[in-house]
């Protein structure tokens, strides 16, 4: 990817001496919304060609991320001035990473991105009202997907989401394969996601803004937000979180697009009860990126509000952040590197923070919302929200700190078998450390799965089981070609949530181990009784057996008492209902590194 940006530096050098221009000046940089006076979005066509248009100006990159499952080309975008802006260890200005359309009937993000990549460039032919942001680009750069979810965007129609006010046609929220993407990020099942993660570990952008549409009821709130501050999270990036929050909110404000905390609901009829705000997991965007020690913004424009408010009001959230970054660039860079330091110094015995928790505590909030006057429906028979357009405030409460939920020691690291497949890819896609293990057989500590639950649907695709883990004595097989993955590390705070099988988005909790949990060989009973007798002239094991013929039910069992044998035999399978990744101390990294 690197050598992509030699390669246009390259053709713009040739171009300028040959005095040629490859821009085509009688391009309409004109957007199908703006043309429509804002109730229209263009199809995805016009977005790419956009695109390729501005990719012909100096200092921008357009870049191929991939197709989609339906064959569509996927691309990022990257303006700077920056030489360096590929190399997050030698860029010299923080890049911005904003993400468009993971929900792609949720859309004014891509068409807020395109207009403000166009008042930055400035290109020939670009409408004269544009005003100038070109100086944007001295203190930061700035990348874009201007459509993740490419295929759902283009299954465009007037009957996509019900409540949404506009444009009059939009996408459709999940991918082709029915995958949502923005509950996709730490499992990466999706194509999409595949081809993203394979870039933005390369660049590693300082901070990520996801562009959204929110549902709910009918408020003041143009723009509602959420930025993770939570105690999951490195103590310097919740620091310059919260000086983000502290700076650009009020800006917000005060450029007409009032805005709130993301929560996910309001009692109309009881605003004394107060607002909750919760965290999000890793599956989503932004705790995702939490895990990787960088600043984020969800931006959550509201679904009633008319669509040229709600672009407008993405498009001010976007610049502002840009603008803050370029501001204080020293600051969250300098933050974001201590949040890295900071993971790498995780060691063995450490508490590492899995969840987070709302606190109890409160501070009074102003709720500015609408007069709420519900009606009796005729349809249904039951009572329907509405809200006048009259605006009204209500002194509240809001509960929007957090405290320490699910903790785990950590250890030293984590054994990989070389088995995992579909692991040891998802680690390599998240950029994650791993050392190879030397092939061998480890007595240990594992972890065995209890009380295992299954649901009656899918979620995302996956049947994710409930359990709960408990630890035993094992004799783990290390096959060739297996990884040991150290805590200490960059992205340790992401590996935890990925690797701890108690972790609510780890590879057990998303179904990754299933098999693990059924059994696959069993014993007749012409084959086990004479091995029963055997095993019952042990002293220990016919006591133990005698206290199990105490249970009704299991005497009367012939199938139980002879299975009661067979799992206390040799011949029952060692790895059923065992936690497949293995949590390792010192001694035991140590042992099995090939560096040693």
């Amino acid at each position: 990817m690197r050598e992509l940006g030699v390669w246009w530096d390259n053709r713009f050098m040739l171009m300028a001496a040959l005095g040629l221009s490859l821009v085509n000046a009688d391009f309409d940089w004109e957007l199908t919304c703006e043309k429509t006076d804002w109730l229209k979005t263009g199809r995805y066509e016009e977005a790419y060609r956009f695109c390729e248009q501005l990719s012909l100006l100096p200092n921008v990159q357009m870049v191929p991320i991939g197709k989609s499952p339906e064959g569509r080309p996927m691309v990022l975008m990257i303006l700077s001035t920056d030489s360096d802006v590929l190399s997050p260890e030698k860029r010299k200005k923080p890049l911005l990473y904003i993400n468009n359309g993971i929900h792609s009937g949720e859309i004014e993000g891509k068409d807020a991105t395109l207009i403000m990549a166009r008042r930055m460039m400035q290109p020939d032919g670009a409408p004269d009202s544009d005003p100038n942001w070109s100086g944007l680009l001295d203190k930061a750069s700035l990348a874009f997907v201007p459509v993740f979810s490419v295929d759902a965007h283009e299954r465009m129609s007037p009957y996509n989401r019900a409540n949404q006010n506009g444009p009059v046609e939009m996408g459709w929220r999940v991918t082709g394969e029915n995958l949502n993407l923005n509950r996709d990020w730490v499992k990466a099942d999706a194509v999409e996601m595949k081809n993203l993660l394979n870039f933005v570990n390369d660049i590693e952008p300082d901070f990520y803004i996801d562009n959204h549409t929110t549902d709910g009821g009918d408020w003041q709130y143009t723009v509602q937000y959420d930025v993770p501050r939570n105690p999951t999270m490195a103590p310097s990036v919740v620091e310059v979180s919260q000086k983000f929050v502290d700076d650009v909110m009020p800006k917000i404000d005060k450029a007409g697009f009032l805005t709130a905390p993301y929560f996910g609901g309001f009692d109309d009829r009881r605003p004394e009860r107060g607002i909750t705000i919760s965290a999000f997991g890793a599956r989503y965007s932004t705790g995702y990126w939490s895990m990787r020690n960088r600043p984020s913004m969800l931006i959550e424009t509201h679904v009633l509000k008319p669509y040229k408010d709600r672009l407008f009001g993405t498009l001010e959230s976007n610049r502002l952040t840009l603008e803050w970054m370029g501001a204080n660039a020293s600051l969250l860079r300098t933050r974001v590197k201590y949040g890295d330091i900071d993971s790498m110094a995780i060691k063995e015995g450490d508490d590492i923070v899995l969840t987070a928790r709302t606190s109890d505590k409160s501070r009074p909030f102003t709720f500015k919302g609408l007069k709420f006057e519900p009606y009796q429906s005729d349809v249904s028979g039951g009572e329907i929200p509405h809200w006048t357009r009259d605006k009204v405030e209500y002194v509240t409460t809001i509960r929007d700190q957090f405290e320490i939920g699910l903790t785990v020691k950590a250890p030293a690291g984590w054994l990989i078998p070389s088995n995992l497949v579909d692991v040891v890819e998802r680690l390599k896609l998240h950029g994650i450390e791993m050392i190879p293990a030397k092939e061998g057989r480890l007595e240990t500590t594992a972890q065995k799965f209890t009380e295992v639950k299954f649901g009656t649907e899918t979620f995302e695709g996956r049947f994710m089981p409930r359990f709960k883990l408990v630890d035993v004595k094992r004799a783990v097989s290390v096959p060739p070609g297996s990884f040991i993955v150290p805590v200490g590390q960059r992205l340790g705070r992401l590996a935890a949530q990925l690797l701890e099988g108690q972790s609510s988005d780890s590879f057990a909790a998303w179904g990754f181990f299933n098999g693990f949990m059924e059994q696959k060989e069993y014993a007749e009973a012409y084959a086990m009784e004479p091995i029963a007798k055997k095993m019952l002239e042990d002293p220990a094991i016919r006591a133990a057996f005698d206290e199990a013929l105490k249970d009704p039910a299991f005497a009367g069992n012939p199938g139980a008492r002879l299975n009661w044998f067979f799992e206390r035999s040799s011949y029952y399978d060692a790895r059923l209902m065992v936690h497949p990744v293995i949590r390792l101390t010192g001694a035991e990294v140590k042992s099995l590194s090939v560096r040693n």
